[in-house]
């Protein structure tokens, strides 16, 4: 079992303070990255920029240019959450600057053939690909889901424990134990992650059901410090 901070941050230098308060401690980090279309909040690189066109942000720019690398890129596997609207628009980009994992919603593309044109495309650039859905989204895509987990072109299904995306600090949405109880009862082998409401007692409850990793953003940064907070859920595992 594996911890992932999560970050979901406007400012560029408070996602870098964010990570200098856990250095050394992991070696993934999550940055949810929200357009303010898909969800109602912006985080950088779309708060940074204008029409939503995050080529524009000067930071991002630095990147694709090779100026400087996500904050200590060459120890730490950056993975961004896309939360965002029409995620192929920048799919050209997401790798250039640093992601090594790309987390998808399915009701972030325009149809089903979007979504397959993308990951297609990502694959190709060697970037590593997790589906996210919530609990109602699940039974929706989860024949979909299924195919994509059985041919091994998706490495994770990541179960949104929270009933709406795009903000942390929100209520653990109680109906994911029981489905992530009948996925690993049906398939003790897929690989779930949670993200949203994890707490001690909610990651006491999931780490029984064998959950893989944890994503969790406000129970560490929010109060008290960053690196006991951390490690704290480190030693649950």
């Amino acid at each position: 079992m594996n911890i992932i901070p999560a970050i979901l941050e406007s400012s560029y230098q408070e996602i870098q303070n964010k990570i200098e308060s856990i250095l050394h401690d992991v070696p993934k980090v999550h940055i949810d990255i929200c357009d303010g279309l898909f969800v109602p909040k912006k985080t950088w690189p779309y708060s940074a920029s204008s029409n939503n066109r995050i080529d524009e942000s000067v930071q991002v720019q630095k990147l694709l240019n090779e100026e400087e690398g996500l904050p200590n890129w060459d120890n730490i596997n950056y993975e961004f959450d896309l939360m965002v609207q029409n995620p192929n628009l920048h799919q050209d980009i997401w790798g250039r600057i640093g992601a090594n994992t790309l987390i998808i919603h399915p009701t972030s593309f325009k149809d089903e053939a979007s979504m397959m044109d993308f990951i297609k495309e990502i694959e190709s650039y060697l970037i590593d690909i997790v589906i996210a859905v919530t609990y109602d989204e699940y039974f929706k895509y989860d024949q979909i889901i299924q195919d994509l987990l059985d041919r091994k072109v998706v490495k994770a299904l990541q179960v949104m424990t929270i009933k709406t995306i795009g903000a942390q600090g929100q209520k653990f949405d109680e109906r994911c134990v029981g489905l992530i109880e009948k996925l690993k009862s049906e398939n003790s082998e897929i690989f779930i992650r949670v993200d949203g409401g994890i707490n001690t007692d909610t990651m006491s409850r999931l780490v029984n059901l064998n959950v893989d990793e944890f994503v969790i953003g406000s129970a560490i940064f929010n109060s008290g410090n960053a690196r006991e907070n951390l490690n704290y859920f480190i030693d649950m595992c």
